[in-house]
């Protein structure tokens, strides 16, 4: 009886010293490294190393990594990690690139190995587990190739070039973006400058922004003021206040116009799914489009209609109005609706087929 309570004594003891020592690895198993923030700008480099921006109220910047070590280290550096930290006059600059820490291992993942303390071999990913907390409040710079890009909570200020990797953004006020060869997902943003080419951009709602884009599909919630030029890109947005620029080639879909539009292009066929009667301008200035643009929820409005070869199709409460011999001789196609003084659509187009039913 003794001996079956001592042999149970020991293995309650085994039990716990065996989590303590657990407990021990993996709280050693983080290099963790911590800098007070002066207010300088932080600039951050990421060369084919997966990265997590997390913005939080801490007035200072804390750099996490998960890592094991072998049995001859007592600490893993950031060194070790691929990370190096400069202070410099004017910025905080975080440069982290492939680790070579174990790299006599190799690895069926884009990383590398290391040995735990009970010699097995561990896979440790360069691509994986570098979290940076930075606070809110600071002006940031991140130039990120060959790997992804995530960023949480909100950030005041941040600019983003990355290349041949995917970002997903939580929300920012001031957003810049240039982005090649990756797909893009981004939550709430106040004011944006985004560069995009190559890739699937979508942001849940933006107050006013610039967009470039080309070869690319284009996803947006809402969107109050936005300037765009596009290139052969597909746009797709459920609502948009104003929304002003060039277009070349594609398609624009707009489920809801609030204010404005005014686009020129070529090749470039725009669909309004419903037109509020808060709008006061339509403009266009195409070639070889197709331009759906019902008008059934606008009772006062004039059209003009100017160009060579067109195909004309009015709003049934006003095709009496119009004149459709005038369409193939390039002469201008006038319809009003009310008093006229409502909505101004005016349209210059050559080879294009407008429809306002």
């Amino acid at each position: 009886m003794k001996k079956s309570i001592l042999l149970f004594v020991a293995m309650i003891v085994s039990i716990i010293n065996t989590n303590s020592f657990a407990q021990k690895q993996s709280s050693n198993d983080r290099a963790i490294a911590e800098y007070k923030f002066s207010g300088k700008n932080i600039r951050i480099s990421s060369t084919n190393r997966n990265i997590t921006l997390e913005a939080w109220k801490e007035d200072k910047i804390k750099i996490v990594t998960n890592a094991v070590k072998d049995d001859n280290e007592n600490e893993v550096s950031l060194e070790k990690m691929g990370i190096t930290v400069h202070e410099m006059s004017s910025s905080f600059n975080i440069n982290i690139k492939e680790s070579s820490y174990g790299s006599s291992y190799n690895s069926s993942e884009q990383s590398n190995s290391v040995s735990s303390m009970s010699g097995t071999v561990v896979p440790l990913n360069s691509k994986k587990n570098i979290i940076i907390y930075l606070p809110q409040s600071a002006k940031i710079s991140v130039d990120v190739k060959y790997a992804n890009l995530f960023c949480k909570n909100s950030f005041n200020n941040v600019d983003i070039d990355i290349t041949n990797g995917n970002l997903d953004l939580e929300a920012a006020k001031e957003l810049r973006l240039i982005s090649k060869y990756g797909n893009s997902t981004i939550g709430d943003i106040v004011t944006g400058d985004i560069d995009f080419s190559n890739g699937n951009l979508t942001i849940n709602s933006i107050n006013e922004t610039d967009l470039d884009t080309k070869y690319s599909n284009i996803e947006i919630g809402t969107a109050k003021n936005l300037n765009f030029i596009s290139t052969n890109d597909e746009y797709e947005i459920d609502a948009v206040d104003k929304i002003v620029g060039r277009k070349n080639y594609g398609n624009l879909r707009i489920s809801k116009l609030n204010s404005l539009i005014d686009i020129t292009g070529t090749n470039a066929d725009v669909k309004v799914k419903n037109i509020a009667s808060t709008v006061n301008a339509i403009k266009f200035d195409n070639k070889y489009a197709n331009l759906r643009l019902p008008m059934k929820n606008v009772k006062d409005y004039t059209i003009n209609v100017t160009g060579m070869y067109n195909t004309v199709y009015p709003d049934d409460s006003t095709a009496d109005l119009v004149n459709n011999n005038a369409n193939n001789a390039g002469d201008s196609v006038n319809i009003k609706n009310g008093t006229g003084n409502g909505t101004k659509v005016q349209i210059k187009c050559a080879n294009c087929t407008i429809d306002f039913k």
